[in-house]
C-alpha cells in the first residue's frame, strides 16, 4: 500500500516532535511525554461525556471525536506548561545522553499526539454506519496507529517464542 497525504502530515508531525525533544533535556522530554500520555487519556476518557452533553456536530460520535481533539489540544498545552515549570525547577539531565533520551521520548510524543489525532479524526468523519474517512482507511500510518497491528503481531511472535512454538 502506497503512502497518501496523511501520512505525509503525520511524519511531519512525528519529526517535528522528536527534533523538538532531541533539543530538551533528559528530564523535559522524559515529563513531555508523561503530559502527552496524561493529556490522551483524560481526553479519551472525558470526551463521550462532553460529546454526549454538549453536541458540537450533529452525531454524537462526532460531536465525541470534536471534543477530544479540543480536549487532548487544551490539557497537552496545559501539561507541556506544567512540564516546563516542573523541570525549571528539578533540572533532571542526563548531560551527554540528553540528545539520545530526546529523539526516544520525542518519537514517544509524537506516536501518542498523532494517535490522539487519528482517533479524533476517526470519530469526527466516520460515517453513521462506522466506517472511517477515505483519507484514514487509505492511510498506512493511521490505520497503524488506530489499531496498532505491528505492535499485537510483535507480541503474538513473542508470545509463540516463549511458549516454544
Amino acid at each position: 500500500m502506497l503512502l497518501n497525504w496523511f501520512d505525509g502530515v503525520l511524519l511531519t508531525i512525528l519529526l517535528a516532535f522528536i527534533a523538538y525533544e532531541s533539543r530538551q533535556e533528559f528530564g523535559r522530554s522524559l515529563l513531555d511525554t508523561v503530559a502527552a500520555l496524561s493529556a490522551l487519556h483524560l481526553s479519551m476518557r472525558l470526551a463521550p461525556w462532553f460529546g454526549e452533553r454538549f453536541a458540537l456536530l450533529g452525531r454524537v460520535d462526532a460531536s465525541r471525536g470534536a471534543w477530544m481533539g479540543i480536549l487532548f489540544l487544551v490539557l497537552l498545552v496545559g501539561a507541556y506548561f506544567l512540564s516546563r515549570f516542573t523541570h525549571s525547577s528539578t533540572r533532571w539531565t542526563m548531560d551527554a545522553l540528553d540528545p539520545l533520551y530526546g529523539i526516544v521520548f520525542g518519537f514517544a510524543v509524537g506516536i501518542i499526539c498523532e494517535h490522539g489525532i487519528a482517533l479524533a479524526l476517526a470519530d469526527m468523519f466516520a460515517s453513521p454506519g462506522g466506517e472511517g474517512p477515505a483519507f484514514l482507511e487509505n492511510s498506512v500510518l493511521a490505520g497503524e496507529l488506530l489499531h496498532f497491528r505491528s505492535l499485537h503481531e510483535a507480541l503474538r511472535a513473542m508470545h509463540l517464542y516463549q511458549r516454544g512454538g
